[in-house]
């Protein structure tokens, strides 16, 4: 039997009555204003299989259940409390697992990596802090999803990750994480999102990753990343790759883009027809696809931070904004017909703008700023104006409505353009 009441109005706390029908194996109580437990769940014998409890405003500690659920949806709460040493023992057969956007505080127990029939693994939006257990990556091999980001985690990403990885989703973005990108994480054939920006990872472009080649999205944003970007001799790419974020480090020298040439979703849009349309997500076949969960991603664009609660495969960007590249914008950007957004500030770029960027139809999106570029890089643009060009804005000269005019309504002149690329 399966009991939903999500998407009401209800108020107090669960009832005890509601786990008793013998045949209950879903319940859904999501998006409503639940309180708490008529009695704790752990003193609580049923045979619900999944448990629903997503947006509420369930308080206290984290209810751990005795009965042998496979599914557990605590997220959008407001518990507040550790998580109990031996969670793992009552994890044994729960292959989702989500306590995302609470209060759980404290670090996070070794005992969880005895939950052997765990797929996904979502603690993210917390304030659990101390070192990441080197057992959650040796999980790599039977985990698909490990989101730990947005919490205060320390330390350095153990590695330790299973030669026979099965991770498609891997977020540990806005922690205190440092050292360097392990080895063994190449290990992650499977790989789809890989985001461990925001934290203080002090290392080299991660190009031993360059043979994974589901990659959609890379975010290495706001670290102590360092040193060139050279491809030569690489004869691998990510030809999936939709998001790529390398914004706030301290790469330097040329852009020697030329593996750039590989990135085919940036290139090509093979899903032209709406029908056919995908977000990134992971499935495990194994729990007959019960076992779901929905990939989200930050970005930053035109200025703004977005959350992407969908990554929908034909939105593609590039930002390496605020590092320390310098010469000349490479003529390749010119071939990712499909890019929607492209930031090149902050950096030490000169010489010309490629003409081939004519060729970006879909930019929505375009930020050159605060470079070492001159006028001579606008040239063959007469509809640019203002600084560090010489000609000024201005408004054009006022025009009567003519009576056509006043029949159709208002003509807009699209005659001066100015943008700010300096």
């Amino acid at each position: 039997m399966y009991l939903d009441l999500s998407n009401n109005h209800i108020h107090g706390k669960i009832p005890d009555w509601i786990w008793k029908p013998i045949d209950l194996a879903r319940l859904n109580l999501s998006d409503n204003f639940l309180v708490g437990f008529e009695r704790p769940l752990k003193n609580i014998t049923s045979s619900v299989d999944i448990i629903d409890l997503h947006v509420n405003e369930l308080q206290g500690e984290i209810p751990i259940p005795t009965l042998d659920a496979t599914f557990l949806d605590y997220s959008d709460n407001n518990f507040s409390s550790v998580l109990p040493a031996h969670i793992g023992d009552s994890l044994q057969h729960v292959s989702f697992f989500s306590i995302s956007d609470n209060n759980i505080h404290g670090s996070i127990p070794p005992s969880i990596c005895s939950s052997t029939s765990l797929r996904v693994l979502d603690l993210s939006n917390n304030s659990l802090s101390g070192p990441i257990p080197q057992c959650l990556f040796q999980m790599s091999g039977s985990l698909g999803v490990l989101d730990l980001r947005q919490n205060n985690l320390s330390g350095i990403i153990s590695d330790t990750f299973s030669k026979s990885c099965k991770l498609q989703t891997l977020k540990l973005n806005q922690n205190r994480l440092e050292g360097k990108v392990p080895k063994s994480l190449g290990n992650c054939k499977m790989l789809e999102v890989l985001d461990i920006g925001n934290n203080q990872i002090n290392d080299s472009f991660p190009w031993h990753l360059k043979n994974i080649a589901k990659l959609h999205v890379l975010v290495l944003r706001s670290n102590k990343f360092n040193g060139h970007i050279d491809c030569s001799g690489n004869n691998g790419g990510w030809s999936m790759l939709q998001i790529f974020d390398l914004a706030s480090n301290n790469f330097s020298g040329k852009l020697h883009l030329t593996c750039l040439g590989t990135w085919d979703a940036m290139q090509h849009n093979p899903y032209s027809n709406l029908l056919e349309l995908k977000h990134l997500h992971f499935v495990d076949s194994g729990s007959g696809g019960g076992t779901r969960y929905q990939d989200a991603i930050t970005i930053t664009t035109k200025g703004l931070e977005l959350e992407l609660v969908k990554i929908l495969p034909v939105f593609t960007s590039i930002d390496i904004s605020w590092n320390n590249f310098e010469g000349l914008i490479p003529e390749v950007i010119g071939k990712f017909k499909e890019l929607h957004g492209l930031n090149f500030s902050h950096n030490a770029f000169t010489g010309p703008i490629p003409s081939s960027f004519g060729n970006l139809r879909e930019l929505e999106s375009l930020d050159l700023s605060s470079n070492r570029l001159r006028e001579a890089s606008f040239e063959n643009n007469a509809g640019l104006c203002g600084p560090p060009l010489k000609t000024k804005c201005g408004l054009p000269p006022a025009k009567e409505d003519s009576p056509s005019d006043s029949e159709t309504g208002s003509i807009i002149h699209w005659n001066h353009l100015s943008i700010e690329i300096g």
